[in-house]
């Protein structure tokens, strides 16, 4: 689990530069602020490479779900705040 915090009234710009993750097996679920059901915001896996996704408030977390059993890349990603 990672979390990623702003500012305060900053949003979190997380753009991908690779992805490659074990279709459906491993993935990383994104959450627009606190790791919580209510906050999730998307669910990626596979090998395209993900549309920059940005925040609605100062906190992202990620949290990334593997098996162990069929490895692949993985990914690379930066991050920046940018103001509201």
């Amino acid at each position: 689990m990672s979390i990623r915090e702003s500012e305060e009234r900053n949003r979190i710009q997380i753009v991908f530069q690779s992805f490659a993750l074990e279709e459906e097996y491993d993935y990383l679920a994104l959450y627009d602020g606190q790791p919580h059901p209510a906050n999730f915001r998307t669910r990626l896996t596979g090998f395209q490479m993900p549309a920059p996704v940005t925040s609605t408030g100062s906190v992202f977390a990620l949290r990334l779900t593997s098996d162990f059993a069929v490895s692949a890349h993985g990914f690379k990603l930066f991050y920046q705040g940018k103001l509201t």
